[in-house]
C-alpha cells in the first residue's frame, strides 16, 4: 500500500522494455453491499472475490468480521475481461441471492493498447500536440 492505494508488483525482468509491455491486470477493492449474515466468513468472501480475480486480502473490518452493511476485499482483477456487477449466490443449487458488486476506485484501461493507466482518446491527443 503506497499512501492507502494498493500497489501491484511485478517479478523482475531484466530485459523489460516499457513501451513493449502490457498490464491489463489492476488490484481493486470490491465491496458486496448486504452481504447476507450467513455468508459472512473470511472463506466465503474470498470465494466471492475470487469470481472477480484473485483475492489478495480483506479489509480490517471484514478480516475481525465486524458484522456490517458490506465485506470488502481486495483483488487483482484482468480489466481486458468483463467484470460481474452483480453474483448470484447458491446455496445447495438454490440461488438465494443476487448479490450486488461494487468496485472503488477503478483505473483507466485501454482497450486498444491494452493497458492500465490511459484512454487513447488522450494517448491520440498527447501525441497529436506533441507529435
Amino acid at each position: 500500500m503506497v499512501e492507502q492505494i494498493p500497489m501491484r508488483l511485478m517479478p523482475w525482468n531484466p530485459f523489460f522494455l516499457v513501451d513493449r509491455h502490457y498490464n491489463s491486470n489492476a488490484l481493486i477493492w470490491c465491496k458486496f453491499h448486504r452481504l447476507p449474515i450467513e455468508m459472512w466468513s473470511k472463506k466465503i468472501i474470498m470465494l466471492l472475490g475470487k469470481t472477480l480475480g484473485t483475492p489478495i486480502q480483506l479489509d480490517h473490518s471484514t478480516r475481525n468480521q465486524d458484522y456490517g452493511y458490506h465485506a470488502n476485499v481486495l483483488v487483482d482483477i484482468d480489466l481486458s475481461k468483463p467484470i460481474p456487477d452483480h453474483i448470484l449466490l447458491e446455496v445447495e443449487n438454490n440461488i438465494i441471492n443476487k448479490q450486488e458488486v461494487l468496485l472503488h476506485r477503478v483505473p483507466k484501461y485501454c482497450n486498444h493498447y491494452k493497458n492500465v493507466g490511459h484512454i487513447i482518446v488522450k494517448y491520440k491527443l498527447v501525441q497529436k500536440h506533441f507529435g
